[in-house]
């Protein structure tokens, strides 16, 4: 735990986590565990992703491509979902479509305040940390 009393709200809070290089997944895993953050995934495909869609999950955290394929569909199927979701990525945001310019990200190499400075902006969309509560 960091001590940080601002970051204990996300303590509890389920994010999915859909990221292509294995290596980044394990670091995003351990330091999220880490702060009581409840890892739904990693995966490292849309397919799989979209395929885990009655986990619940209160947030996620998505690489805009994995494996070659833009996450995109995934991204259309949280906001239908009402799961808040934000982009971690190397990309330029003017790289991105325009529907998706205005996604709260991170730029990689991530570091950890900026992790879960946007993981506290994504519970809050939410209305904060609903440990593990289903939605559809």
């Amino acid at each position: 735990m960091t001590g940080d009393s601002a970051l204990q709200p996300l303590a509890g809070l389920r994010v999915l986590i859909a990221e292509d290089q294995y290596m980044i997944a394990a670091e995003l895993r351990r330091l999220l565990e880490g702060e009581g953050i409840v890892i739904v995934g990693p995966f490292s495909t849309v397919a799989n992703a979209l395929s885990a869609n009655e986990e619940p999950v209160d947030v996620a955290l998505l690489d805009v491509n994995l494996h070659g394929l833009a996450v995109f569909a995934l991204a259309d199927d949280l906001s239908r979902r009402g799961i808040p979701y934000g982009f971690a990525t190397a990309y330029e945001t003017a790289a991105l479509p325009l529907a998706y310019q205005a996604v709260p990200r991170v730029e990689k190499p991530v570091t950890a305040s900026a992790l879960l400075r946007l993981l506290g902006v994504l519970a809050a969309q939410k209305g904060g940390v609903q440990r593990g509560a289903v939605t559809s």
